[in-house]
């Protein structure tokens, strides 16, 4: 399975993997910490059993991150096609709910540094975008999100 994503949310992604190793390495030297403190180093430790708990979740989200990475591929948005594609701004209308929502079409994961002025990023892989996904100007397609059937039409694609 490959995972889409720009270059910019790639560099999250990496980010967030350093991140991850950092919290790793704190919980160890919190561990530490907590046994210079007392002789009790593994009974009744309630800091060393805390660190052995934070290290065990941080090294499963830091396997979960690599994994993607390894099956990552980098895009580049090309020029505006006129279909749904990641890197593109949407405005849609909900004509269930007779809202309209402009967002862009982001990578796989989406980082918080990623929006465009105050535009929302989605993941293409959200129940919105992904409903969406190489649909032109005026095509209506349907979506089940908010625990409820969407009639949505395309409006404009930047």
């Amino acid at each position: 399975m490959h995972y889409f994503f720009t270059r910019h949310d790639f560099d999250g992604l990496n980010r967030e993997i350093a991140t991850a190793c950092d919290r790793i390495k704190d919980a160890g030297a919190e561990m530490g910490l907590s046994c210079a403190e007392g002789a009790e180093t593994f009974h009744d430790n309630f800091a060393y059993e805390q660190g052995q708990r934070d290290q065990e979740m941080w090294s499963d989200r830091v396997r979960e991150l690599v994994s993607v990475r390894n099956n990552a591929q980098i895009i580049t948005p090309g020029a505006n096609n006129g279909q749904v594609r990641i890197g593109r701004i949407v405005t849609v209308n909900n004509q269930t709910s007779n809202t309209e929502k402009v967002f862009r079409v982001g990578s796989y994961m989406v980082f918080e540094d990623t929006k465009v002025g105050e535009i929302p990023t989605l993941s293409y892989d959200a129940p919105l975008p992904k409903a969406l996904i190489g649909a032109k100007v005026g095509e209506e397609r349907e979506a089940f999100f908010g625990g409820e059937k969407h009639h949505l039409e395309v409006v404009k694609i930047e």
